[in-house]
């Protein structure tokens, strides 16, 4: 791929939000459920109950606070999720695995 293909399709890709660059990257069937991780985590965060549930947390207490501990779940699970996307799109020795921090 020359230089003007690469910096086009970088263009392309940046004029994307980072969920649907995703999506266009792996595909909408590739990132079903972590679409769906995503979209729950959104909706609990959402909530003013949730939110003043979490402005009580600390690091001593958050593993008993339950929204807390529902949040990092679906966190967890959405970059498993993710995760899975990279493994099977790009081989083992493509440097984008080096470069992910999940």
């Amino acid at each position: 791929m020359t230089r003007t293909l690469k910096l086009e399709r970088t263009k392309e890709l940046l004029s994307l939000s980072p969920i649907e660059r995703i999506q266009h990257i792996f595909g909408r069937d590739q990132t079903e459920m972590m679409m769906s991780y995503y979209s729950e985590f959104l909706e609990k965060i959402s909530k003013d109950d949730v939110r003043q549930s979490l402005d009580e947390v600390d690091r001593e207490n958050r593993n008993e606070n339950e929204h807390y501990r529902s949040l990092k779940n679906l966190s967890e699970h959405f970059n498993w999720e993710m995760e899975k996307c990279f493994v099977q799109a790009f081989p083992p020795s493509h440097p984008i695995h080096a470069a992910m921090i999940f």
